[in-house]
């Protein structure tokens, strides 16, 4: 009651100041939307498979190690998931050290992360209902507990405006 009576007007009783809606998606809209990212992501994935097998073996041929790594990120009420890329680092071993910016770049990789292509196996997270096309980017579960100013997404974010 003490927070509805600081949002209304109380100089001409027009009522409400603001309206805040804190569930803004009704059942409806929340199925369109769950719709669209299958549609979405089941039709990329059919039409990038010749991408992705690619790819795949192109990431094979440049040296040893998986095709995929997996990254925690957190959604819903804290829930966390593991989202798919491609690898686009040499793997961690005694011969290599863990300056992304050093030895383990690649070539491929550097084409993968500029073209954003190494992001094409997300699509399977948004199929599975973990991720949506539109929509907040789901923190990477690391991240989480930085401060905005140290966070490696802030920062990204804050250099494009």
């Amino acid at each position: 009651d003490h927070v509805d009576s600081l949002l209304v007007d109380l100089t001409n009783g027009d009522g409400p100041i603001v309206d805040i809606n804190l569930d803004p998606w009704d059942p409806q809209d929340r199925l369109f939307k769950r719709i669209f990212d299958l549609v979405f992501a089941a039709t990329a994935l059919f039409v990038l498979s010749p991408v992705i097998l690619l790819i795949a073996i192109a990431i094979k041929i440049e040296g040893n190690g998986p095709i995929l790594f997996d990254q925690e990120r957190t959604f819903r009420f804290g829930d966390t998931f593991s989202v798919y890329k491609f690898r686009t680092l040499k793997p961690v071993d005694e011969t290599v050290d863990l300056d992304i910016d050093g030895a383990r770049r690649t070539p491929l990789g550097n084409f993968l992360r500029m073209t954003h292509l190494d992001e094409i196996p997300q699509l399977w997270s948004i199929l599975r209902g973990n991720m949506s096309v539109v929509g907040p980017r789901a923190v990477w579960t690391e991240e989480e507990y930085l401060p905005e100013d140290e966070s490696p997404g802030f920062l990204k974010s804050s250099r494009r405006s």
